[in-house]
């Protein structure tokens, strides 16, 4: 699906004033989140992949899925940060403690 067609699909009639289409088309087209995983290494290999082959000029959005604890997610987004991402959602548990 297109993000045209993606964008037909959704009912913007309450926030159209705050979004027009084609500015929400523009946001789809470069907004993807890959999820991160376990091992830095293949996350590193997916974002050199994802980079080359469909966000060249985009900064990524990553989504770890509360996968990492704490020192994991310090030390996986130094390594992810040389892709320039928008953010990283969820690197720890809700529930994770310093």
């Amino acid at each position: 699906m297109s993000p045209g067609e993606l964008v037909r699909c959704v009912d913007l009639r309450s926030i159209i004033y705050t979004i027009p289409p084609a500015e929400a088309i523009a946001l789809i087209e470069q907004s993807i989140a890959p999820k991160a995983g376990r091992e830095v290494e293949n996350d590193i290999r997916l974002y050199r992949i994802f980079r080359e082959e469909i966000c060249e000029d985009n900064h990524p959005m990553m989504d770890a899925n509360q996968w990492w604890d704490v020192d994991t997610a310090i030390s996986h987004t130094q390594h992810l940060v040389l892709f320039n991402p928008w953010w990283i959602e969820e690197p720890t548990s809700a529930d994770e403690v310093l």
